[in-house]
């Protein structure tokens, strides 16, 4: 049996797409959680890059989120059905971690762990950010028609982005007040049987 031991901060972010799919798959995983204090002199050195997540995979090392997170999708079953599938999930994942990237100082000066002035960034980089991405994925739920972004099935892109979202509209909910069908969306993957016990006992977080 394969054992999975997840490396990451106590939060969501950028390890928790790869934390839904192992639920999702129901299968079991180490969810080691690094203080931030104990990172740069304890586990920092212990990396291959000097930077996490990471996820060990019978004691074997495999580095960077988004490829975490698609190496997990195709193992169990969540990376599309066929070539063409396989390829628009990794293209939203791609285009989503973009997108993160974009916001991240406005997230991290907002959650605190930054200083900065959050509402020049709000208003000068998030909204705007959001706004556009926002209507690629209206569309691109519209379009698909199945509820999910890929596919008739939930695929790793559904819940890399729908935590994403969930993180989003717990700071700025009228961000969304022009997205109602977004947060339809990620109520729809947050409720589905195979992951709703974890998303209702999950530590809460800021991001």
């Amino acid at each position: 049996m394969v054992h999975y031991k997840l490396w990451y901060f106590p939060v969501r972010n950028l390890a928790e797409g790869s934390r839904l799919v192992l639920h999702y798959a129901n299968v079991p995983f180490e969810d080691f959680y690094i203080p931030f204090n104990e990172w740069p002199t304890t586990y920092k050195n212990k990396t291959p890059y000097g930077k996490i997540p990471v996820l060990e995979v019978n004691g074997k090392p495999l580095c960077e989120s988004t490829t975490i997170l698609r190496f997990l999708a195709k193992q169990h079953g969540l990376a599309g059905k066929d070539r063409w599938e396989k390829a628009k999930v990794d293209e939203l994942i791609e285009l989503h971690k973009n997108e993160y990237l974009e916001i991240m100082e406005w997230l991290m000066v907002t959650n605190g762990f930054k200083d900065g002035d959050k509402n020049k960034l709000f208003y000068t980089v998030a909204q705007p950010v959001c706004e556009h991405y926002f209507q690629i994925y209206h569309k691109i739920l519209q379009e698909n028609g199945s509820g999910f972004l890929v596919g008739k099935k939930v695929t790793a892109a559904d819940f890399f982005i729908a935590d994403y979202l969930h993180t989003l509209h717990k700071l700025k909910p009228e961000l969304f007040e022009k997205h109602l069908d977004l947060v339809g969306f990620v109520k729809r993957v947050f409720g589905l049987p195979q992951i709703k016990d974890y998303i209702e006992k999950r530590p809460e977080t800021p991001m």
